[in-house]
């Protein structure tokens, strides 16, 4: 049955079969191997960016640090007696 129906499906597929219709799959493969060449770009520039990213958020975290003016003596113990009020 199997061959009889590879014969008769190969019989109707070549008379109706027609190159022009084919899907361009090399034009598609060297499309996607040119998208991974740019994607492999892209993610190395995104790991750099990422990492000056993070370097430039702690030296604003460092400066806002210094720049806040340091609590004065007086209410820092205000604050830890009110601490030990609330136990």
């Amino acid at each position: 049955m199997y061959a009889a129906a590879e014969k008769y499906l190969r019989g109707v597929l070549q008379k109706r079969f027609d190159p022009t219709k084919l899907p361009p799959i090399k034009k598609w493969s060297d499309e996607r191997e040119t998208c991974r060449q740019e994607l492999g770009g892209i993610n190395t520039e995104y790991a750099i960016l990422k990492n000056d990213v993070e370097n430039a958020e702690a030296i604003k975290r460092f400066a806002v640090e210094l720049m806040i003016p340091d609590e004065p003596q007086e209410r820092q113990q205000e604050k830890s007696k009110l601490k030990g009020l609330a136990i």
